[in-house]
């Protein structure tokens, strides 16, 4: 039985098949194809959002990821699953928001230390993952959220400021208390959320509670891919926050041109306000500041604002989909409520989370 099933409110025996032996067994798919027609109902529903986020992933890189994990032979070690971690997480996080920003920042030595600048090239956050990583010492959530707060003060209020705390000790070593940083933090309306591999600590589920923020202990891999695929989407903004003022306020952007539209080598390209060279997009023009982007981008960024709608479920399966022409096996179809083209269950996630478009509904 799945331990967390009483928390969802989730029934475990709804989900009990029969096969045409007589054997009973556990239907999980039903579960995860209901979990996500109600997440995409829910995502419907949360029409502000903001397109630009800038996310500081704080890394856990004390004495406490050279530990090793009993029984665990046969698995990678701490600082291994670190990096597959953020690996994952940033390869699906510059997906969802091409326009955003994510940054490392690591705690060893008691202090925090800025390993990569906010940056919208996921080549910087990978190259990063394939260094060797400096380790050693004690965590200080103190020192580590102290320089988070200077490098989200030159961000710019449009911009939706969070931290994401990977930690893997049950300590820390601070030279102060945290309530002044944290004070400053809600100040600067910037979220705070934790991820602890070792346990709950009460200094982390107070920081994330005082920010707006939530705490999870994930159990294991699985579950630690499901929560950090969760930060990957923008936040709903709350109408009563002072964040929401924020939030709907224009953004000044560029689409910029290359420099020499006949070399395709050429990667230059000219600022539409200052005539300046500048790289390719998405970054902030080195003269002007402003923001510079693509079409792709802007649409990319645009599509958690203005999701495609939830597909209807419906047990009227057909034998062939009308998305990848293939014979659908499941009990269950979903059907476009606009067009009324049913679609299997690959392809309505796959609609949903990557085309955001439904190929049948006119455009």
């Amino acid at each position: 039985m799945d331990p967390v099933s009483w928390d969802t409110g989730t029934l475990p025996w709804e989900h009990i098949r029969e096969n045409d032996d007589g054997t009973l067994f556990v239907d999980a798919s039903t579960r995860v194809d209901q979990d996500f027609t109600q997440e995409r109902e829910d995502l419907g529903k949360m029409i502000v959002r903001h397109m630009i986020r800038c996310v500081l992933v704080i890394l856990d890189l004390s004495d406490s990821m050279e530990e090793k994990e009993a029984k665990a032979s046969n698995k990678p070690g701490r600082t291994a699953f670190l990096k597959q971690t953020l690996r994952a997480f940033a390869r699906e996080f510059f997906d969802q928001n091409s326009l955003s920003r994510l940054g490392v920042i690591g705690l060893f030595h008691s202090e925090g230390h800025i390993l990569v600048m906010p940056t919208g090239n996921l080549q910087d956050i990978l190259s990063f993952c394939d260094k060797p990583l400096e380790t050693g010492g004690e965590p200080s959530i103190r020192n580590g959220l102290k320089t988070a707060h200077i490098v989200l003060r030159f961000i710019p209020e449009y911009v939706s400021k969070e931290i994401l705390i990977l930690y893997s000790s049950v300590r820390t070593c601070d030279p102060t208390p945290i309530g002044d940083v944290v004070k400053d933090l809600k100040e600067r309306s910037v979220r705070c959320f934790v991820v602890s591999f070792a346990g709950e600590l009460h200094v982390l589920t107070k920081l994330a509670l005082d920010t707006s923020g939530s705490h999870h202990v994930p159990m294991n891999l699985d579950v630690t891919q499901q929560i950090l695929s969760k930060f990957t989407l923008p936040f709903p903004v709350d109408s009563s926050s002072h964040s929401f003022t924020k939030a709907i306020r224009p953004i000044p952007i560029g689409i910029p041109q290359r420099s020499s539209p006949e070399d395709v080598e050429d990667n230059s390209f000219i600022c539409p306000q200052c005539l300046s060279k500048t790289s390719q997009p998405p970054t902030d023009c080195p003269v002007c500041g402003l923001l510079l982007i693509s079409a792709h981008h802007l649409s990319r960024s645009t599509q958690h604002i203005f999701p495609l709608i939830a597909f209807n479920q419906t047990r009227d399966v057909p034998e062939i989909c009308h998305g990848c022409t293939q014979h659908v096996s499941s009990q269950f179809a979903y059907e476009c409520p606009k067009c009324q083209q049913k679609y299997c269950t690959n392809c309505n996630k796959f609609l949903h989370e990557t085309l955001n478009h439904c190929p049948s509904c006119p455009a």
